[in-house]
């Protein structure tokens, strides 16, 4: 998956973003339009809420796949993502729209680690973008901002938005989602990008592993 082959796959990148775009307009269709196919006749609020989270998770997709990421996406990658990742919004949309409840203090404190965490992964995607597109950064290691504490800060703020989405759903077993998330990230994903990291930047990376912590702040 990490390698130094650029590509700009924009057949790849545009089927994502086309099935989970899909997903989320049969979810919307469900929720609001015909509400007793599967039942999903919740708390209107909780439902509005749950399909702008959706929503603020493709657009900022879109621009990780189109602006930040540039190494090639094979079909065997981009398949397999974009259907698990539309049904992890269905199952969210779906698990949250039939919850009858008001709008309480679970559903509050999901929208502020929703929000928190798509601010801390795509703000430190931008911050390191700027730094790559400068001609003297090209072959060095982005280590500044929020990836100066946290060597995949990134990947923190998708667990944390990811557990946000699943407070918002008011049903614990949501959670499994962002538990399996971060299991992926700690035993496959994490591994992998590192050993990359070790060979292209070889000194840098050493240096930087031994002041920074791996994927949450302060802990690990």
């Amino acid at each position: 998956m990490f390698n130094n082959e650029y590509d700009k796959s924009h057949g790849q990148k545009s089927i994502i973003i086309c099935i989970l775009a899909l997903a989320i307009f049969v979810s919307t269709w469900l929720l609001f339009f015909n509400t007793e196919v599967l039942k999903m006749d919740g708390n209107l609020y909780r439902k509005i809420i749950l399909i702008m989270c959706s929503v603020i998770y493709l657009v900022r997709t879109i621009i990780t796949l189109f602006v930040f990421l540039k190494r090639r996406i094979s079909w065997l990658e981009a398949l397999p993502i974009s259907i698990l990742m539309s049904f992890v919004l269905f199952g969210f949309i779906y698990i949250g729209g039939v919850q009858t409840q008001s709008i309480n203090i679970m559903d509050l404190l999901g929208i502020v680690l929703y929000l928190t965490g798509s601010y801390v992964n795509t703000s430190s995607e931008l911050d390191r973008h700027r730094w790559k597109n400068r001609p003297e950064n090209k072959v060095h290691l982005y280590t500044q901002g929020l990836f100066k504490y946290v060597r995949h800060i990134n990947y923190f703020g998708d667990i944390m938005l990811f557990i946000g989405f699943a407070l918002i759903t008011q049903d614990i077993r949501a959670l499994y989602i962002p538990l399996f998330m971060t299991l992926n990230f700690i035993f496959i994903l994490i591994p992998a990008k590192e050993a990359y990291l070790k060979d292209k930047y070889r000194i840098e990376f050493e240096q930087y592993s031994k002041r920074s912590k791996k994927l949450i702040p302060l802990i690990y």
